[in-house]
């Protein structure tokens, strides 16, 4: 018989018991001891004595907010008052001590945590932890049964089953808690604190200095002995708006605040648009710096990217009309996700311009689901990788194929290049990506469905977070900044309270257990369209009214003045047909060059058939070209089959080159045409790569 791994009946009693006997275990040991009426750790004024500011209750005077403000003075005094090498440390500690016990003070506690509605919150979260350890105990007896060797099939699907009640039960505990947690939420909404702002300079700048250590402060600065690092950190204190957007935009990789200031001043030398308040260039600016604190190298390379520069390559790309229309509404935070490619600022432009050569189809699809990463399941084809030349590249990536892995790396780069936001993904066995649309983020190249072979959000991560945990973030952040602020707030004031860092399923303490469940309802209560992002796309296609503009003309596409002038036959993709039986083998669509009054380009691949007629007034001998542009370095030759007035003329072999990604001509072959109407016919071997074509023509070089 398979191992029994629910708990009995009276086990689960007695375990939900002792959790409803000692909700102490819920909240955090500073809301207890608020509870229980004891002064919460740390709360001192800046003379070291207990504040003696009531806890158990909002100020409810103007001698309470007096006390707020003086101690918040003090604070700030301490900059410029104290800079001394060995008093640093406890300078900065003792600036966050005084913001914590102003925080304490201010917040009523005990009207929340006493109330009835939150009692009832904490035995459903804790129902729900009890489950959720029941069924992760369930899957680890469930591996360990699958990796026997003398393994039974009745024991596997006995566990299956019994996995399967246990999410069941799990997922109705789930329901449970947010269902509890609503009137609690619905009582915070009456907390002036925690809903208009009033503390919020107070609250990031405990945060900063919380987040970032006092210790870590000092060494950025060398204790202080680095006058101009020193002066960066003082500055950054003293600006509690730069700091309340900071820690909106999610705050520095690793808690690194002098090294994203650094990065930032750099930025803003650098860049006037940067300086623009609310624009996309200072969201851009703020998000790049914040993400690149940590530096990142470029793939497969120990060279570290330059974050002013990757900066500038995307105000540059931006202003030169080359990323996705929504770009322009992306938060600081969002941008977060775009610039932290590890791709180098010319590999990010390559794979742009390859895109709107070789498929911009994949750039003008309406939806976008799979905008711009559709190229992976077209080209980037599912095998052993084939790595050309040391380091590994992008270009050699979509040439030579690879798995999951590799597959999902080209997914990310090729997103990140246009502007979109986006985030990787590991699943059981499994490498995907996902990114950002409209309508919230979703997970391509995996599996998006709880019920997917590879588990969907639920069952997926990426580094050491969940990726359900970084879905319900990103998606409530997508509400708007003034909603999102509330889980913030209860965010921080878990930090205060001495709750640790965690993800939506196993909150710390009864404040960021709230915080997950205000995220949630954030996410569950609201429409992810926003009309500031949505770019009209059922009106109108942006991308589409930027093709044929001169912009992205090529200098080495002759004009028809040239051909008319040098007598070469133009053949532009409209003259041409897909023979019946193509299928999706051979696909016309929209180009981003403008040809003459030529607006199309074709893509053919595998065994895929099309053909012209031109009529030949002047007969002679002709060299036959095609501007074509292809992406892997394994090309078969186009098989040209030539009849003239219905009657077989001759046939001819055309090298395909790789061009990287290029337009370029294919070598030219030698015709004779007689005067009267031939019919080109083209087709290549079945296992053909794909491969772009814009135009044909025909340069005479001897007519009769």
């Amino acid at each position: 018989m398979g191992q029994d791994v629910t708990y009995p009946a009276a086990r689960r009693r007695q375990q939900l018991n002792n959790l409803h006997a000692s909700n102490e275990e819920i909240l955090s040991p500073a809301a207890a001891s608020i509870r229980s009426g004891a002064i919460p750790p740390s709360s001192f004024t800046s003379s070291g004595m207990v504040s003696s500011v009531n806890r158990s209750s909002a100020p409810a005077d103007d001698d309470s907010e007096m006390v707020s403000h003086s101690l918040l003075n003090s604070t700030n005094s301490m900059i410029v008052d104290d800079d001394t090498p060995n008093n640093l440390v406890s300078t900065y500690s003792e600036m966050r001590d005084n913001l914590r016990a102003i925080i304490c003070s201010s917040v009523p506690y005990s009207t929340i945590t006493d109330d009835s509605s939150s009692a009832i919150f904490v035995v459903a979260y804790s129902e729900e932890r009890m489950l959720r350890e029941e069924v992760n105990n369930a899957k680890q007896i469930l591996v360990n049964a699958e990796k026997r060797e003398n393994k039974s099939e009745d024991e596997i699907n006995i566990l299956r089953a019994q996995l399967r009640q246990g999410e069941t039960r799990l997922k109705q505990a789930e329901d449970a808690t947010y269902s509890a947690a609503i009137p609690v939420l619905a009582a915070l909404q009456d907390n002036e604190v925690l809903n208009d702002g009033s503390l919020d300079d107070v609250f990031v700048s405990y945060m900063v200095l919380s987040d970032a250590t006092p210790k870590g402060l000092a060494i950025f600065s060398d204790f202080g002995r680095n006058k101009k690092k020193k002066a960066l950190i003082d500055e950054l204190l003293g600006d509690t708006r730069l700091m309340k957007q900071i820690l909106v935009a999610g705050g520095p990789v690793n808690g690194n605040y002098g090294q994203a200031m650094e990065i930032y001043k750099r930025i803003l030398r650098s860049s006037s648009n940067a300086l623009q308040e609310g624009s996309i260039f200072s969201r851009l600016a703020l998000g790049t710096s914040l993400e690149h604190a940590n530096p990142i190298n470029i793939f497969d390379t120990q060279c570290t990217i330059d974050p002013v520069d990757r900066y500038l390559h995307y105000e540059r790309a931006y202003l030169d009309g080359e990323l996705d229309p929504a770009f322009e509404n992306m938060t600081a935070w969002e941008c977060r996700w775009i610039t932290n490619s590890d791709a180098s600022d010319e590999e990010a432009a390559w794979g742009r311009e390859m895109l709107r050569n070789y498929r911009p189809d994949l750039i003008f699809s309406n939806g976008y689901d799979w905008r711009y990463c559709q190229i992976v399941r077209s080209d980037v084809r599912y095998k052993r990788p084939e790595w050309t030349s040391t380091p590994r590249t992008y270009q050699q990536m979509i040439s030579g194929g690879g798995q999951c892995g590799p597959r999902a790396w080209f997914g990310r780069y090729v997103c990140r290049n246009f502007g979109i936001p986006t985030w990787g993904v590991r699943q059981p066995g499994h490498a995907a990506m996902s990114h950002w649309t409209p309508n919230g983020w979703i997970i391509c190249l995996g599996g998006g469905s709880r019920h997917n072979l590879w588990g969907g959000w639920h069952k997926s991560w990426w580094g050491n977070r969940n990726a359900y945990d970084f879905l319900m973030e990103a998606e409530a952040r997508m509400i708007g900044e003034w909603s999102y602020m509330k889980v913030l707030r209860l965010r921080w004031l878990s930090c205060v309270l001495g709750e640790k860092k965690c993800d939506i399923f196993s909150p710390s303490g009864f404040w960021s257990a709230l915080t997950a469940m205000q995220q949630k309802a954030l996410v569950m209560n609201n429409s992810f369209s926003r009309e500031r992002v949505a770019v009209g796309q059922k009106s109108r296609n942006i991308w589409l009214e930027r093709a044929g503009s001169p912009a992205w003309t090529s200098v080495h596409d002759p004009s028809t003045q040239e051909f008319c002038r040098n007598r070469i036959i133009f053949v532009p993709i409209e003259d041409c047909r897909v023979v019946q039986g193509s299928g999706k083998k051979v696909l016309v669509f929209r180009s981003f060059q403008k040809v003459g009054t030529s607006l199309m380009q074709m893509h053919q691949k595998a065994d895929g058939k099309f053909e012209f007629d031109i009529d030949i007034s002047s007969p002679g001998e002709y060299m036959f070209s095609a501007r074509v542009v292809t992406v892997q370095n394994e090309q078969h030759p186009l098989q040209l089959s030539v009849t003239r007035n219905g009657s077989f003329s001759a046939e001819y072999c055309i090298d395909i080159p790789y061009t990287c990604g290029k337009w370029k001509t294919t070598p030219p072959i030698k015709i004779m045409l007689l005067r009267g109407r031939f019919t080109f016919k083209f087709s290549r071997d079945v296992n053909s790569l794909g491969m772009s074509i814009r135009y044909f023509q025909l340069d005479p070089i001897l007519l009769s």
